[in-house]
């Protein structure tokens, strides 16, 4: 059973996101825009209890914070993504999720690069354009309060097993 971690931020200040996932990614249906923390992983000696205990720890080091959204670009691999801004807080996060149980993952398996996808390969021709021309000229800002566990099932179906809360003060 694959596992993963993600950030799923509140996207209703910005609707063009679901808009334009709901057109060209086929994961819109199963899965919330999302910024994946750990890619899906499957460790089948750690427990789903295990998993939340430890994603609720390293929850509580953190408080909730922004990320900037630049504009949409297509990747090395043909996605289509909104790039995350540099964000230090970003990538300790990922870093410290993958210790205690998950520390059998590498966190450099893929380099980090924090992004939400709009669009999954194939892409027609015209695809970026399309997005590009749909999406909003200023600065997109999303909080980051949350991190959540999912468990994707056959059909890549997602179940939540938990949502944890950024430590509103963290030291």
């Amino acid at each position: 059973m694959l596992r993963g971690i993600h950030i799923i931020p509140d996207t209703s200040l910005c609707p063009e996101i679901e808009a334009l996932r709901q057109c060209f990614d086929w994961l819109h249906p199963f899965l919330p825009a999302h910024i994946t923390l750990v890619f899906p992983f499957d460790l089948p000696g750690v427990s789903d209890e295990d998993l939340i205990d430890h994603c609720q720890r390293v929850a509580n080091e953190f408080m909730a914070f922004d990320v900037s959204l630049l504009p949409p670009e297509r990747s090395g691999d043909d996605h289509c993504w909104l790039p995350v801004g540099p964000h230090a807080l970003l990538d300790k996060l990922a870093a410290r999720l993958h210790g205690g149980p998950l520390s059998a993952l590498s966190p450099h398996r893929r380099k980090f690069m924090p992004h939400i996808t709009l669009a999954r390969p194939p892409l027609a021709a015209g695809t970026l354009a399309a997005i590009r021309a749909f999406w909003p000229s200023g600065p997109v800002v999303l909080s980051a309060d949350s991190i959540t566990l999912e468990s994707i099932h056959a059909g890549q179906r997602s179940e939540v097993l938990a949502c944890l809360a950024l430590h509103p003060s963290a030291c």
